[in-house]
């Protein structure tokens, strides 16, 4: 069942491919990047992370098995979503987003950010009026 893959199935794959994440792109950088609206963006970039997840291994399936025509070549799987899988748990975790609409990345990996780096708010959370860990 080897061979040569469909030329005109492999171009329209991998066009869309393409244009996907030209158009991911677009929206991560204006939508989460450059938008003001933290409310959208604490929202909305847990889901879009995990999209762009979903969607690389979506099309690298695809385009592997269009290449190798053998379903068995998706055994790179096993290997290559748990990896997917971190990479996007880690860059939900690391990202956070200050109120003035910053998207902040945690460089230092072991230690919490406290301050924005844009306005310099703290982000730790502040206890509410009504909690009281007393009772």
């Amino acid at each position: 069942m080897n061979g040569n893959p469909d030329p005109f199935l492999s171009g329209f794959i991998s066009a869309l491919f393409i244009f996907t994440w030209i158009v991911l792109g677009i929206v991560g950088f204006f939508g989460f990047y450059l938008g003001e609206d933290v409310a959208f963006k604490r929202k909305w970039f847990r889901p879009f992370a995990i999209l762009v997840g979903v969607l690389f291994i979506v099309f690298g399936s695809a385009l592997t098995v269009l290449h190798s025509r053998n379903l068995s070549d998706l055994s790179i799987l096993f290997g290559v979503v748990p990896l997917v899988a971190i990479i996007v748990y880690w860059n939900i975790k690391i990202t956070k987003f200050c109120d003035c609409g910053a998207m902040l990345y945690n460089r230092n990996w072991f230690s919490p950010m406290r301050f924005c780096s844009k306005c310099g708010a703290s982000l730790t959370p502040k206890p509410k009026s009504h909690d009281d860990f007393l009772e």
